[in-house]
């Protein structure tokens, strides 16, 4: 299979407000205590955000691509239910800070019983780094900066016993102080993303250097069952710049011809895009089988 590398640019643009422009702003809670990094966003389209370690969060709403009627804002979070809220009343309620309280989501996760067996540590990914690449993210210069929640990633091919040990990927070039990152999973049984849940936030910070970051996944007791490939995204939350010619940051990758092997989305509830790209990037697991 031939790959060509070319540059690969992901480019998250600070929006500009007009004094027309509504902007949906509050903050996430869950009683009195604030739900960090929340996505918010409109469901099947390109218009979300993210809010920050204290739950605030402003979203602009271009109201002439919107219908009041059909359109859905969809407030999430780790270990929450989702909370929709209907384009009308969040139209009516513009310019009054608002708060949005999201309830615990009691759900339970299979406990995992490890029958005797083989078992293999195995690496499934592109441990390989590309040199002409970019996944470039722009810091916010405005007062709004509406393409927080963007995410990239890999369909994998996994085994269909295994429990995640560490994640890594390899940042190819870095002018920030430090970006934040979610990491997240996904079914592809059906080839349609489904989050697969796990107990908690997985998130991950770049810091200042380049090359490969580990994330260690022990802590957070990730197994995964009768799935044959799965998604592996990062979403971005936050980025801090060193200075004030702090422009991007870059992950490294290549382009497959003949493969789709790259998962993106450039909002939280924007639908799914499947791509050519395949990012640096791998996950280390034991692989169990009789």
């Amino acid at each position: 299979m031939m790959n060509i590398y070319l540059a690969f640019v992901f480019c998250f643009f600070s929006g500009f407000i007009s004094a027309q422009t509504p902007v949906f702003e509050g903050r996430v809670m869950h009683g009195k205590e604030a739900v960090p990094f929340a996505t918010i966003g409109v469901k099947g389209k390109n218009i979300g955000t993210v809010a920050n370690e204290n739950g605030y969060f402003k979203l602009i709403l271009p109201m002439d691509k919107l219908s009041k009627d059909n359109d859905t804002i969809i407030v999430s979070s780790i270990g929450f239910i989702e909370k929709k809220l209907s384009i009308d009343k969040i139209g009516r309620a513009v310019g009054k800070s608002q708060e949005v309280f999201l309830e615990k989501d009691e759900f339970l996760l299979e406990e995992v019983k490890i029958k005797p067996g083989k078992v293999k540590v195995k690496r499934f990914g592109n441990s390989r780094v590309a040199r002409l690449t970019s996944h470039t993210i722009f810091p916010r210069s405005q007062q709004v900066d509406d393409a927080l929640g963007r995410e990239t990633g890999m369909v994998l091919k996994i085994d269909t016993n295994i429990t995640l040990k560490d994640f890594n990927i390899y940042i190819s070039g870095n002018q920030f102080k430090n970006v934040r990152f979610r990491l997240q999973f996904y079914d592809l049984s059906n080839d349609v993303p489904v989050l697969i849940p796990v107990r908690d936030d997985i998130l991950f910070d770049s810091g200042p250097n380049s090359g490969w970051i580990k994330v260690d996944l022990k802590e957070h007791n990730i197994s995964i069952r009768g799935k044959e490939k799965i998604g592996v995204t990062i979403q971005w939350l936050t980025s801090e710049k060193l200075d004030d010619n702090s422009r991007f940051l870059s992950i490294s990758g290549f382009l497959k011809v003949f493969s789709l092997g790259g998962l993106y989305r450039p909002k939280s509830q924007a639908l799914w895009q499947y791509s050519k790209w395949t990012l640096s990037l791998y996950l280390t697991a034991d692989s169990f089988s009789m």
